[in-house]
């Protein structure tokens, strides 16, 4: 039996007896590392939109707590008056706006008063909203002093 240098080589050397598989190793790797990427992209797109909500979130709570504290240094507007005024906004940063509530209760049983009446407590709420979505809402109480 004679045998050929050529196949007692290929046969004896690691890498010869691989003919193809180079090509099948680098295309898994490349996809390897293709999915590594994506999910890494995906990743930074979360973290993108988390900060972004976190920071709305944070500047709807500012504009709210700022409204409120406006809401109570200001004068008691008593809703038992024929043609009582309202209650102002504070001014608001362009693509948010406040929507102000102020809802005469009963001292007692903190329940809603009917129309026309006032007992000198009121439940205010103020609610921001961005491009005409509500971001926070959020409720106190006036007293009349």
């Amino acid at each position: 039996m004679k045998v050929s240098c050529k196949a007692l080589y290929r046969d004896r050397h690691p890498l010869r007896s691989r003919d193809g598989f180079a090509l099948l190793d680098t295309l898994l790797a490349i996809a390897i590392l293709g999915v590594v990427g994506i999910a890494f992209l995906g990743a930074v797109a979360s973290a993108e939109k988390a900060v972004y909500v976190s920071d709305e979130r944070t500047m709807a709570e500012s504009l709210a707590r700022r409204q409120l504290e406006s809401l109570k240094a200001s004068s008691y507007i008593n809703y038992s008056v024929v043609g009582h005024p309202v209650y102002s906004t504070v001014s608001m940063p362009t693509s948010y706006a406040a929507g102000l509530t102020a809802v005469p209760i009963n001292p007692t049983t903190l329940q809603p008063l009917p129309s026309g009446q006032d007992q000198g407590l009121q439940d205010i709420g103020v609610t921001i909203t961005r491009n005409g979505r509500t971001i926070l809402s959020i409720h106190d109480y006036k007293v009349a002093r």
